[in-house]
């Protein structure tokens, strides 16, 4: 039987990792393979942050870590949690290393440091590396394309999930790659499926302006849900807001609060595990998010999406599946395909 470590964001509050590491997790084990997991940056487990008396206070001390320069991070925090970790993993026993999914190859992100500590190990121990399901930043600097490049070369096998990433490692990086749909495509639910609300997720807006450079202020912006939201508040729907990040949280308390001085109600709920992520949106007639993971928990539960186009990855995966032709059954024995090829490659 092989044995692969898994490294991803599984340990991050994130609702959308948790979802795409039990969906890869899940599509290797059912094809005998044995499987380790580590975090690649991110190795304690997080829990997500609702109501609490210090939310100004967690804000405030979350904005100053972003403005530390992420190599300083790195040599502060990650390289001696990821050198912990380890000890608790027999390294020597693995036939390869698969780093993925996600949005992985980001501009000023900390996993570029990250790559380079699991690429040295790989080396170190001759394990081969794979990269599956990643995307990629269409802001990445001369710079980070120039150390990934030479990174990625390292690499036996990659793996993209979105057309853009796929031709940028091929034409920027001059690897070969394979393309398949975002593996949480292939979960699958058994909740009885209903259209009883709308759900609506405010994306982190500091996020939004500094890793993406989105250009609206954040009065335009909320204007912009308001106005995705409209038809459905028209309509007499149960609107809804949540989110899967702590960061969208407090964004969503802002939202709340300028919704309300509009004689509009929305009511927040709280979702902490995927199970309760798939408990709400099994009840959606229709999913307003910039968050990857939810539209496609949007899909899997047969609800209407619109997306919001925050980055090059939303706007990429609503020109892939926000259209009449999208046929979940298709999209999900696609990302499995991709599973099959990621084994096929395994020494």
């Amino acid at each position: 039987m092989k044995r692969i470590l898994v490294v991803n964001q599984f340990n991050s509050e994130n609702l959308g990792d948790k979802l795409l590491n039990l969906s890869l997790c899940d599509a290797l084990k059912k094809r005998g393979i044995d499987i380790l997991s580590c975090g690649y940056a991110q190795t304690t487990p997080q829990i997500m942050h609702y109501l609490c008396d210090n939310r100004k206070i967690h804000t405030l001390l979350h904005s100053l870590k972003r403005y530390l320069p992420n190599r300083l991070k790195y040599i502060i925090k990650y390289k001696r949690d990821l050198d912990k970790q380890l000890n608790t993993v027999n390294i020597k026993d693995c036939n390869g290393i698969v780093i993925g999914g996600g949005q992985l190859l980001k501009s000023k992100s900390v996993f570029l440091y990250c790559f380079q500590y699991w690429v040295k190990l790989s080396r170190k121990y001759n394990i081969p590396l794979y990269l599956y399901g990643i995307g990629i930043d269409d802001n990445l600097s001369a710079y980070e394309i120039k150390k990934y490049k030479c990174l990625i070369s390292n690499v036996k096998y990659i793996n993209c999930r979105d057309y853009f990433s796929y031709e940028f490692i091929k034409s920027r990086f001059d690897k070969e790659c394979s393309l398949s749909p975002d593996i949480a495509f292939s979960y699958e639910s058994q909740m009885i499926k209903s259209k009883e609300n709308v759900i609506v997720m405010p994306y982190c807006y500091h996020t939004a302006v500094s890793a993406f450079s989105f250009l609206l202020s954040r009065q335009e912006y909320y204007q912009m849900l308001l106005e995705k939201a409209m038809p459905f508040i028209l309509s007499g729907k149960r609107m809804i807001v949540t989110a899967t990040t702590s960061a969208d949280i407090q964004e969503s308390y802002k939202f709340i609060e300028w919704i309300n001085k509009k004689n509009i109600e929305m009511e927040m709920k709280y979702i902490y595990s995927i199970e309760m992520f798939e408990n709400l949106f099994s009840s959606a007639e229709c999913i307003i998010s910039g968050r990857m993971h939810a539209l496609i928990m949007g899909k899997i539960m047969d609800a209407n999406i619109i997306p919001i186009e925050i980055s090059q990855k939303i706007k990429q995966f609503a020109y892939d599946y926000n259209t009449h032709e999208f046929d979940l059954n298709i999209a999900r024995k696609k990302s499995l395909d991709g599973i099959d090829l990621l084994v096929a490659n395994f020494n």
